[in-house]
Parts: structure tokens; sequence; C-alpha cells
């Protein structure tokens, strides 16, 4: 079927088509929330029910593309494309191989395809909060495993193959989890499905802002979970990205008297658990006196290993313009912030597109004009200053959920500046959604 608009023909994608991508994409964002850890390992790479999902999902997504002509029009798209060729022929012309640089192509040359797939299959109002409930929904499962987890323990509570990677659940036997830097001292950090704390707590903070928009009368607990289990990962660097992201809660303009009443109400409630937390998981008080905030300020000697990265690279004008011949030298150090562990794996020019990728990203995502919008906005914004200290950018789910994102913002953006047909006459619908 074909229609004219703005002079131009154009051939209406099969709604059918669409609704099954659009499942497809709701699966894939809910596996890869709830248990992102569910599967084997085969060589050290992981072989998971969510990394099967998203494959499935970008197969199916590009393919129709492809065929169909119907490639997203977005300033994004070939951004993306340029950036993920970029990686690609480094890292191959790299000559490293092993799990990092594996960590390394999952992370910008695939998963940033993710965002062009939900921008061609993400185009009106009902789509994006079909994707925003299962979000909602994946989330409190995370909340809910992780609460079951602290109540009853980690052995009890893990189901091999599905909440824990039947592999490391072998290898590791009854500890398995003190294989994944989860003890600090006497103490074991809160993990849920995600196998580490630190992967946990990066992943709550990124989708926070989305689960908090969608919730309605559940608000208040939302929140306290969310506080609980963040500050239970017993990472400094997720405490952090929690100051953010309250941060970011209270400089957002209120509409209202009513909203600003609800949103400091919100944060006296968040004000009045943390000293009971310090009481009832005394691991948390322990763990914050003894920071030893010099330290921490140094992002635990991480910063001081990414200095060490940029000056080695400085020596060689080659390696400072495409990153080192060592693309896992500085696993464990400067590996761990994002933003260095780009300029290792792309030098400069790296770091320069991706940079570009992800202000456009952002910029279509606040010109959205929806609280969804909004709540991608501040999810991304909080993750990625909390990304200057621990990202955990390259393991699975977190790029996969940060460039889905990227995606569904920009998304957003140009179902409510394009025509897609009639029933996508969005501006004027977006006052719907409920604040959050």
């Amino acid at each position: 079927m074909e229609s004219k608009v703005n002079g131009r023909t154009r051939t209406a994608s099969s709604p059918t088509r669409r609704s099954g991508l659009l499942t497809l994409l709701c699966i894939a964002i809910g596996l890869s929330i709830a248990i992102p850890k569910a599967g084997v390992k085969v060589d050290g790479i992981p072989l998971t029910l969510a990394n099967a999902g998203v494959g499935l999902l970008l197969i199916a997504a590009l393919s129709v593309f492809l065929i169909g002509g119907r490639t997203p029009r977005n300033m994004l798209v070939p951004a993306i494309a340029l950036m993920s060729t970029y990686f690609f022929l480094r890292l191959a012309l790299s000559g490293a191989n092993g799990v990092a640089v594996v960590d390394l192509a999952v992370a910008l040359v695939v998963a940033p395809l993710l965002a062009i797939a939900v921008l061609g299959i993400v185009k009106d109002e009902a789509g994006w909060h079909r994707v925003a409930k299962w979000i909602f929904v994946a989330y409190w499962v995370v909340l809910a495993y992780a609460g079951l987890q602290l109540l009853l323990g980690s052995d009890v509570v893990a189901v091999p193959g599905f909440t824990v990677n039947l592999t490391d659940y072998q290898a590791g036997g009854s500890t398995w989890y003190l294989d994944k830097n989860n003890a600090v001292g006497s103490s074991v950090k809160l993990f849920s499905t995600y196998q580490n704390g630190n992967l946990l707590g990066v992943n709550l903070i990124l989708l926070f802002p989305i689960a908090f928009m969608v919730a309605r009368r559940s608000k208040l607990l939302l929140l306290l979970s969310f506080t609980i289990v963040a500050f239970l990962t017993l990472s400094r660097g997720v405490w952090l990205g929690i100051l953010v992201t309250f941060v970011i809660m209270l400089l957002r303009r209120a509409r209202t008297v009513r909203d600003v009443l609800a949103r400091y109400s919100l944060m006296l409630a968040v004000l009045l658990t943390v000293p009971i937390l310090f009481v009832v998981a005394p691991q948390v008080l322990d763990r914050f006196v003894q920071t030893d905030f010099d330290d921490w300020l140094a992002a635990t000697g991480r910063t001081q290993s990414a200095l060490d990265l940029v000056q080695s690279a400085s020596t060689n004008p080659f390696t400072l313009i495409f990153g080192p011949q060592g693309i896992a030298d500085y696993v464990g150090g400067a590996f761990e912030i994002t933003i260095a562990a780009i300029f290792e794996a792309g030098g400069l020019i790296g770091v320069a597109l991706i940079t570009g990728v992800v202000l456009i990203g952002l910029q279509e995502t606040w010109a959205g004009k929806s609280e969804l919008s909004i709540a991608i906005f501040a999810g991304l914004v909080a993750y990625m200053i909390t990304s200057l200290v621990e990202g955990a950018f390259w393991l699975p789910p977190t790029a996969i959920l940060f460039w889905s994102l990227l995606g569904l913002g920009a998304a957003i953006h140009t179902a409510q500046t394009l025509d897609f047909g009639p029933t996508a006459r969005l501006v004027s619908n977006s006052a719907r959604l409920h604040r959050w």
C-alpha cells in the first residue's frame, strides 16, 4: 500500500510485521534486564537467552529494513554506521583476541545496531509505552529477586542456568559468586540476577528513571527498593550514581506546588531510610566508614591507570590517534572507566566518534517532549556520570540496554516529527504520560 507524504511516495510497512518486531524487541529487552545471565558459556563467551533474543531481533529487524528499503531516517543511523564500522576495522586489525576483545566488539560494533533497530520498530506512542511497561515489569523482577537473595541467601535462591550462568555455577561450586568480585571484607555484595554487584548497580541507575515514570501508585515503594538494593551492592561508584540520580530528580522543573511537595517528600523518605539501612545492614556502614575518600576520588586507582594509559599512548602518534595495540592490557584498571576503555579500543578517533553519536542521541531524546523522553535522558546522563568511575559497559547487559534506550529516545522524537500515518500524530497526546 502506497501513500503520498510531502510529495513523496512511501510504502506503508505491514502492521503485523511491525507488531511482531515490537514484541520481539520487548522480549529481548525484558530478558536482558530480568535474567541477563541465563544460559551457559563457551570458551568464556556467554551464550544466554538474552543474547539470543537480541541477536534474533537484530537479524529480523535489519533484514526487514534492508529488504524493504525502510532504513530509519535519523541522523543517528549514519553516525552509528560510521562508528561501528570504525571499531570493527580497528579491533579486527589489532590482531588481539580473547574474551575482552569480544566484549569490546559487542559493546561498540554489535550493540549500537540496536539503536537503529529500535528507531525502525518504535513508531508510535503505543509502541514506546509498551516497551516502557516491559522495562518496568523486568525492573521489579530484578528488585524482587534481590530481596529474596538478601532474605534467604544467594545459594538458596540460585537457579543454575536461569538466575546464574550454568557454567559459572558449575565452575565455582557453592561459593561461585565469590569468583565474581563480590566479596568486600567479610561481606558479600547484593547482585540479584547479574552475578556482580557493580554490574547490577549501574544498570539499576540506567533504568530507574523509566521505571519510576511508569510507576503510578508504587513510586515510594520503587524508590525505597531501588535505594536499598543499590546501596547493598556495596559499590561506591554505584553510590555516586544514586546521588546523581536524586540530584537530577530534584533539578527537574516542577509543574505545580503539589509536584514540589511530592518530590521532596520522596527524598525525605529516602533520607530517613538510609540511617535505618546503616543499622540493619552494618556492611553498608562499614563500607562507608572504611572508604578512603582520596582513593575514592581517584576511582580506586583507576584514574591513575587511565593516566598511565594516555601517557603510554602519547609517545606514539599512531597509538594516540587509533589506540594502543594491546587492547586488553588495562583490564581491571582503566578498562573499568568507560571513556578510558573506549580510548584504549579506538584512540582519539574512537572517543570522538562515540561522543558524537551519544550527543546526537541525547539531543534527539531531549527534543522528544514527552515524560518518557525525559526519563530516558535522565537515566542515560546518570549512567554516564557513574561510568567515569565504574561503567561495566563491556558486560552484558549494560551496552545492550544503553544503546536500546538511546534508540528509544530518538525514536520518540522521530515519531513526533515525521508522519508515519494517521495514527501517529502524537505531539498532543504526549501529555497523557503520567508524571515521574
